[in-house]
């Protein structure tokens, strides 16, 4: 086989391990119980991990042909909605953060 091929065979399994072993550590970072944040660092948080799962999707480039007709069609939709899906939930959460701090404003000028 391929040395690249073994190479990348033998490297993702455990890089992704660690990835998602990373993920849900940050995600530990929700308990209220042990920690205090505000929402603005949690919106910038779950911003740069959309960017970054959006440059690792790119880098892949997998062509349109694929070996299983159809399957990279439907991975990318499946991504691209997932991807989608979080950037909404976020984008509602900025507008909820932006009225806060307008009401705030407000309330300050009173």
């Amino acid at each position: 086989m391929n040395l690249r091929r073994e190479r990348f065979k033998r490297l993702y399994p455990k890089r992704l391990e660690k990835a998602i072993w990373s993920i849900r550590s940050i995600g530990k970072l929700s308990e209220k119980s042990n920690y205090i944040f505000e929402e603005d660092e949690v919106l910038k948080m779950i911003s740069e991990l959309i960017s970054e799962l959006k440059v690792i999707i790119a880098k892949f480039d997998i062509p349109k042909e694929s070996s299983t007709p159809g399957i990279n069609d439907e991975i990318n939709d499946q991504l691209k909605n997932e991807i989608k899906s979080l950037e909404n939930e976020f984008n509602k959460r900025n507008e909820l953060v932006l009225l806060e701090l307008e009401n705030i404003k407000r309330n300050l000028r009173i």
